[in-house]
């Protein structure tokens, strides 16, 4: 097989993985939808007989709201014509006899979002939310607050409301989920809907046209694996790797295909924060770092690193400047040294002096194109919306969730995979052994070694060919 022939059948297999990057569901509570408050009031949320009597019911909970602010950056403001709703922290209240955990749901989301990662997914209560007539939240992303965030959960009450649908879009795809309309066909008092999503995924809510639309917003969070628990790597391949895997694994044993060694790219399709402490060194990604890392590109990084394959999250620059549209950066930009709204020259301009970029990337899958990079504007001629809005950002849209975060953008990446030389694809040199989870490693020290043992190979395929034939005897 030729080298491009290789390349393509790896191309395919990362195409070919299956990785939603939002999931929805409903959970039946048995009882009515009870908020108790700190001040020892309880509140049941339950659908009324019409939109104006659920508003005239909602009110002594919208009573308690503030008006609903959201993150400018490091910002954090107040401005209608982006988001018009009121929030109420949840410091003030719980949800009364709700057990996410117990209940199945976050098991749900992690099946859904993280399937090959048995780690399992925390949530932490952030506030309940609030959007009357006209009420609506231009399309924004989650604002990054720690390593372990990997998205939200919203959790829509059993309320009376027109239009609000909470609108997902992604790498070109638009997704939407239409409480309002669930709720008409059901109104069952004891019944929450719900949404999970990836943190960097743009999310709005559209307007509201009547009605009372409310939910609650949990942080999901990947929870440390237990002390005894079974390392990833040394888990067998899962279905969503195996086809790549194989094209890999075929790849590294014909000797013709990059003989001399080479770094090739796959382009996330995740944008990863450029807070400080979100990024530590990943110029050489470990076994818990694939954790962090969201839907297709845990899966790609996990395969390569299966192998033994040395692979790096690197930052990318996308610009037209040149007929070198894709540039990776050297390391990535500290906010302090950026504004908080930026473009590609902002990027690039924050670098040290002399800083080289290299334009030399051999991307095995294209990247996106500009104009997939480009903001999507809001509907209607809200100019005063507009104005934060009209610039190709690495936020995507400029906004940060409820509140401004101390990383201040979303940054394109790259999983840079380098490829050993042929002569160093031997036995000789062996794949790394996964350090079990609950085993400190030694301080300041990452896992090095390029070569992929035929042993390994041997292994990675005997685990594809009991996943083939488990898939086959499903059919």
């Amino acid at each position: 097989m030729s080298s491009i022939s290789h390349d393509d059948a790896i191309a395919r297999a990362v195409l070919g993985i299956s990785a939603p990057f939002f999931t929805s569901g409903e959970l039946r509570l048995g009882a009515p939808v009870r908020l108790r408050f700190t001040d020892g009031q309880t509140i049941v949320v339950a659908p009324a007989v019409d939109l104006d009597a659920q508003v005239a019911a909602n009110a002594g909970l919208l009573a308690r709201a503030k008006p609903a602010q959201f993150g400018d950056g490091r910002r954090t403001r107040y401005d209608p014509s982006v988001r018009d709703g009121a929030q109420i922290p949840a410091s003030e209240f719980v949800l009364d006899a709700v057990d996410l955990e117990a209940s199945g749901l976050l098991e749900q989301v992690r099946v859904a979002l993280a399937p090959d990662d048995p780690a399992p997914i925390t949530a932490e209560p952030y506030a309940l939310h609030h959007y009357g007539r006209y009420g609506h939240f231009e399309a924004h992303k989650d604002t990054p607050t720690s390593r372990k965030m990997i998205g939200s959960l919203v959790l829509c009450l059993p309320s009376r409301f027109k239009g609000g649908a909470l609108v997902f879009s992604h790498a070109g795809h638009i997704e939407s989920v239409r409480w309002a309309a669930e709720i008409e066909d059901d109104p069952a008092p004891d019944v929450i809907r719900w949404a999970a999503f990836f943190g960097d995924v743009d999310h709005e809510v559209a307007s509201v046209w009547d009605g009372s639309r409310v939910t609650i917003t949990y942080r999901l969070l990947r929870a440390a694996p237990a002390q005894n628990a079974t390392s990833r790597a040394a888990l067998a391949p899962s279905e969503r790797e195996a086809s790549l895997v194989s094209a890999l694994s075929t790849a590294l044993a014909d000797r013709t295909w990059r003989s001399t060694g080479e770094r090739v790219a796959i382009p996330c399709v995740h944008m990863y924060s450029t807070s400080r402490e979100l990024l530590r060194s990943l110029d050489a990604l470990e076994d818990d770092d694939v954790a962090h890392l969201k839907g297709r590109d845990a899966v790609v990084a996990r395969a390569a690193l299966r192998l033994g394959l040395r692979v790096a999250l690197r930052p990318i620059v996308y610009t037209n400047a040149d007929e070198e549209s894709f540039w990776e950066l050297p390391e990535y930009p500290s906010h302090v040294r950026l504004r908080d709204r930026s473009d590609p020259d902002d990027v690039t301009d924050a670098l040290p002096d002399g800083t080289a970029m290299n334009t030399e990337l051999d991307f095995l899958v294209r990247p996106p194109s500009s104009s997939e990079c480009s903001v999507r504007l809001p509907s209607g001629d809200d100019a005063a919306a507009k104005k934060h809005l009209d610039a190709i950002e690495y936020s995507s849209t400029g906004y940060f969730g409820n509140e401004g975060g101390y990383g201040d953008f979303y940054m394109y990446s790259a999983l840079v995979i380098d490829v050993p030389k042929a002569t160093k694809r031997k036995s000789a040199s062996k794949s790394r052994t996964p350090t079990p989870s609950g085993v400190a490693r030694p301080a300041n020290k990452r896992h090095k070694s390029n070569a992929t043992s035929s042993s390994v190979v041997r292994q990675t395929k005997n685990a594809i060919d009991v996943i083939v034939a488990r898939s086959l005897r499903k059919q």
